[in-house]
Protein backbone atom coordinates (compact mmCIF):
# COMPACT_ATOMS: atom_id res chain seq x y z
CA UNK A 1 0.00 0.00 0.00
CA UNK A 2 0.98 3.85 -0.39
CA UNK A 3 -0.49 6.85 0.36
CA UNK A 4 -0.34 9.74 -1.60
CA UNK A 5 -2.21 12.75 -0.97
CA UNK A 6 -4.14 11.70 2.03
CA UNK A 7 -5.29 9.09 -0.06
CA UNK A 8 -4.80 5.57 0.67
CA UNK A 9 -4.33 3.14 -2.55
CA UNK A 10 -3.60 -0.59 -2.11
CA UNK A 11 -2.54 -2.86 -4.70
CA UNK A 12 -3.50 -6.99 -4.68
CA UNK A 13 -1.56 -9.45 -6.36
CA UNK A 14 -3.52 -10.86 -9.55
CA UNK A 15 -3.45 -14.23 -7.55
CA UNK A 16 -4.90 -12.47 -4.48
CA UNK A 17 -7.43 -10.93 -6.51
CA UNK A 18 -8.56 -13.79 -8.74
CA UNK A 19 -9.45 -15.36 -5.24
CA UNK A 20 -12.54 -13.25 -4.53
CA UNK A 21 -13.85 -13.34 -8.58
CA UNK A 22 -13.56 -16.79 -8.80
CA UNK A 23 -16.91 -17.84 -10.08
CA UNK A 24 -17.37 -20.02 -6.72
CA UNK A 25 -14.80 -19.73 -4.08
CA UNK A 26 -14.68 -20.29 -0.24
CA UNK A 27 -15.26 -15.95 0.16
CA UNK A 28 -19.31 -16.60 -1.89
CA UNK A 29 -19.75 -19.97 -0.51
CA UNK A 30 -19.35 -19.17 2.92
CA UNK A 31 -20.73 -15.54 2.13
CA UNK A 32 -18.56 -13.76 3.75
CA UNK A 33 -19.02 -10.57 1.37
CA UNK A 34 -22.61 -10.40 2.80
CA UNK A 35 -21.50 -10.67 6.39
CA UNK A 36 -18.77 -7.40 5.77
CA UNK A 37 -21.31 -5.35 4.54
CA UNK A 38 -23.80 -5.40 7.75
CA UNK A 39 -23.17 -2.57 10.22
CA UNK A 40 -22.93 -4.87 13.25
CA UNK A 41 -22.41 -8.14 14.99
CA UNK A 42 -25.70 -8.56 15.65
CA UNK A 43 -27.22 -8.36 12.14
CA UNK A 44 -24.10 -10.78 11.28
CA UNK A 45 -25.13 -13.04 14.40
CA UNK A 46 -29.15 -13.01 13.19
CA UNK A 47 -28.23 -13.90 9.08
CA UNK A 48 -26.20 -16.57 10.27
CA UNK A 49 -28.41 -17.89 12.26
CA UNK A 50 -31.01 -17.74 9.59
CA UNK A 51 -28.57 -19.20 6.93
CA UNK A 52 -27.17 -21.80 8.92
CA UNK A 53 -30.69 -23.52 10.61
CA UNK A 54 -31.63 -23.86 6.17
CA UNK A 55 -35.38 -22.69 6.91
CA UNK A 56 -35.46 -20.70 3.15
CA UNK A 57 -39.30 -21.22 2.45
CA UNK A 58 -39.90 -22.51 6.08
CA UNK A 59 -40.51 -21.65 9.69
CA UNK A 60 -38.64 -21.64 12.87
CA UNK A 61 -39.40 -21.52 16.20
CA UNK A 62 -36.98 -19.67 18.64
CA UNK A 63 -37.25 -18.72 22.33
CA UNK A 64 -36.50 -15.45 23.26
CA UNK A 65 -33.48 -16.55 25.14
CA UNK A 66 -32.03 -18.69 22.87
CA UNK A 67 -32.42 -15.74 20.28
CA UNK A 68 -30.72 -13.20 22.52
CA UNK A 69 -27.95 -15.61 23.12
CA UNK A 70 -27.28 -16.09 19.38
CA UNK A 71 -26.92 -12.64 19.22
CA UNK A 72 -24.70 -12.07 22.34
CA UNK A 73 -27.34 -9.32 24.05
CA UNK A 74 -28.60 -11.92 26.87
CA UNK A 75 -28.55 -9.03 29.37
CA UNK A 76 -30.08 -6.09 27.73
CA UNK A 77 -33.60 -5.22 26.63
CA UNK A 78 -35.82 -6.86 29.45
CA UNK A 79 -38.63 -5.02 27.11
CA UNK A 80 -39.79 -7.00 24.24
CA UNK A 81 -40.87 -3.43 23.05
CA UNK A 82 -37.40 -2.04 22.94
CA UNK A 83 -35.33 -5.57 21.60
CA UNK A 84 -37.86 -5.51 18.79
CA UNK A 85 -37.36 -1.68 17.96
CA UNK A 86 -33.59 -1.43 18.26
CA UNK A 87 -32.50 -4.95 17.24
CA UNK A 88 -34.79 -7.05 15.70
CA UNK A 89 -36.14 -4.32 13.24
CA UNK A 90 -32.66 -2.74 12.58
CA UNK A 91 -31.61 -6.25 11.99
CA UNK A 92 -33.87 -7.65 9.92
CA UNK A 93 -34.01 -4.06 7.77
CA UNK A 94 -30.19 -4.68 7.11
CA UNK A 95 -31.11 -7.85 5.75
CA UNK A 96 -33.53 -7.06 3.11
CA UNK A 97 -30.98 -4.38 2.34
CA UNK A 98 -28.07 -6.84 1.52
CA UNK A 99 -29.99 -9.59 0.25
CA UNK A 100 -32.85 -10.95 -1.44
CA UNK A 101 -34.27 -12.56 1.58
CA UNK A 102 -37.48 -11.48 2.92
CA UNK A 103 -38.42 -12.28 6.50
CA UNK A 104 -41.23 -12.36 8.78
CA UNK A 105 -42.08 -13.30 12.25
CA UNK A 106 -44.46 -13.74 14.79
CA UNK A 107 -44.44 -13.69 18.33
CA UNK A 108 -44.89 -16.20 20.66
CA UNK A 109 -46.78 -15.44 23.57
CA UNK A 110 -46.86 -17.61 26.98
CA UNK A 111 -50.47 -19.20 27.50
CA UNK A 112 -52.36 -18.77 30.88
CA UNK A 113 -51.21 -15.91 32.14
CA UNK A 114 -52.94 -12.39 31.53
CA UNK A 115 -49.70 -10.76 30.76
CA UNK A 116 -49.29 -12.32 27.15
CA UNK A 117 -45.46 -11.95 27.99
CA UNK A 118 -43.31 -12.74 24.47
CA UNK A 119 -41.40 -15.72 24.99
CA UNK A 120 -40.03 -16.36 21.51
CA UNK A 121 -40.66 -15.93 17.65
CA UNK A 122 -41.71 -18.06 15.08
CA UNK A 123 -39.71 -16.91 11.32
CA UNK A 124 -40.60 -17.27 8.01
CA UNK A 125 -37.52 -16.78 5.75
CA UNK A 126 -38.21 -16.52 1.81
CA UNK A 127 -35.97 -15.68 -0.79
CA UNK A 128 -37.34 -13.38 -3.36
CA UNK A 129 -35.37 -14.10 -6.55
CA UNK A 130 -35.31 -18.17 -6.08
CA UNK A 131 -39.60 -17.46 -5.81
CA UNK A 132 -39.38 -15.47 -9.39
CA UNK A 133 -37.39 -17.78 -10.63
CA UNK A 134 -39.74 -20.55 -9.58
CA UNK A 135 -42.58 -18.96 -10.78
CA UNK A 136 -41.29 -18.00 -14.46
CA UNK A 137 -40.42 -21.48 -14.41
CA UNK A 138 -43.86 -22.58 -14.08
CA UNK A 139 -44.86 -20.25 -16.63
CA UNK A 140 -42.41 -21.33 -19.03
CA UNK A 141 -42.67 -25.24 -18.51
CA UNK A 142 -46.53 -24.68 -19.18
CA UNK A 143 -46.56 -23.76 -22.38
CA UNK A 144 -44.47 -26.44 -23.58
CA UNK A 145 -46.32 -28.87 -21.35
CA UNK A 146 -47.87 -31.27 -24.44
CA UNK A 147 -44.48 -31.50 -26.28
CA UNK A 148 -42.20 -32.30 -23.90
CA UNK A 149 -41.14 -35.97 -22.64
CA UNK A 150 -39.10 -35.94 -19.42
CA UNK A 151 -40.12 -33.06 -17.71
CA UNK A 152 -37.76 -33.16 -14.55
CA UNK A 153 -34.91 -32.55 -16.87
CA UNK A 154 -36.39 -29.58 -18.81
CA UNK A 155 -37.39 -27.94 -15.67
CA UNK A 156 -33.83 -28.36 -14.08
CA UNK A 157 -32.43 -26.96 -17.61
CA UNK A 158 -35.33 -24.26 -17.60
CA UNK A 159 -35.10 -23.48 -13.92
CA UNK A 160 -30.60 -23.23 -14.73
CA UNK A 161 -31.12 -20.88 -17.90
CA UNK A 162 -33.04 -18.52 -16.55
CA UNK A 163 -30.66 -17.90 -13.64
CA UNK A 164 -28.05 -17.65 -16.27
CA UNK A 165 -30.01 -15.85 -18.92
CA UNK A 166 -32.94 -14.51 -17.95
CA UNK A 167 -36.64 -14.52 -18.47
CA UNK A 168 -36.91 -12.81 -21.60
CA UNK A 169 -33.71 -15.12 -23.43
CA UNK A 170 -35.69 -18.18 -22.17
CA UNK A 171 -38.97 -17.13 -23.17
CA UNK A 172 -37.62 -16.14 -26.65
CA UNK A 173 -35.60 -19.35 -27.54
CA UNK A 174 -38.55 -21.54 -26.26
CA UNK A 175 -40.99 -19.86 -28.56
CA UNK A 176 -38.32 -20.69 -31.64
CA UNK A 177 -38.31 -23.94 -30.62
CA UNK A 178 -42.07 -24.30 -30.43
CA UNK A 179 -42.03 -22.90 -34.24
CA UNK A 180 -40.01 -25.23 -34.93
CA UNK A 181 -41.12 -28.27 -33.37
Amino acid sequence: YRIINNKYQITFSEDFYKVFNKESNDFKVYRFNLLLQFSDSTSRNFFMMLTQKNILNNFIDISLTELKKILEIEKTYSRFYDFEKNILTVCIQEIEKYTTLKIQYRKIKLHNTSSGKIIGLKFYLADENKNALEKNTDTLIEGIRPLIKNAGKIRNFITLSLANRGYNYMKKNIDYAKLHY
